[in-house]
């Protein structure tokens, strides 16, 4: 909704709603208000109309390359592995690494987060970030884990999380 107070130099002021076209991104607007009296005379005016960017930032196209790989060290910090995405906008990413809580059947039915993460930047379009298999300082046990990335966009647009997994070696 916007208002305007007519251009005659009346106080009365005018509400009305405004449709805002998907395609219109966040920003500051003018909006021209016209009216017609009864008595056939016209009054314009004009509103400020601010548009808050409420899109969510959208990963896609998530990769882990190599998915087995052994956590580096002082003496090797090469080792890791390379992830690679798309981001819709730019946003910073939130990752974070969860590790099977429960199995069944061979399979993982329960995982947990893991304490600690990393928050990287990032720019609309592809994206890496290397991952070196170190958590709050330690390295990852061997076994097998979930790399859990959520983008967070400038206005505080939180997208949907993807996942990966990967497995860290001896």
């Amino acid at each position: 909704m916007a208002s305007a107070a007519l251009s005659n130099g009346s106080d009365t002021r005018v509400t009305v709603p405004v449709a805002i076209p998907k395609s219109a991104g966040p920003g500051v607007f003018d909006v021209t208000v016209t009216g017609r009296l009864e008595n056939g005379q016209t009054r314009t005016g004009v509103a400020k109309l601010t548009v808050r960017d409420r899109q969510k930032p959208v990963l896609s196209k998530l990769k882990a390359k190599p998915k087995r790989f052994k956590a580096a060290t002082k003496k090797k910090p090469k080792r890791g592995t390379n992830v690679s995405f798309t981001l819709s906008e730019a946003a910073s990413v939130r990752l974070t690494v969860e590790r099977c809580a429960k199995r069944k059947r061979g399979r993982c039915v329960r995982w947990k987060a893991l304490k600690g993460g990393l928050t990287k930047p990032g720019v609309a379009g592809a994206n890496k970030i290397r991952f070196n298999g170190r958590l709050r300082g330690k390295a990852l046990k061997a076994g097998g884990y979930r790399l859990v990335l959520t983008p967070k966009d400038g206005a505080a647009n939180v997208g949907k999380a993807a996942r990966v997994a990967f497995a860290v070696r001896r």
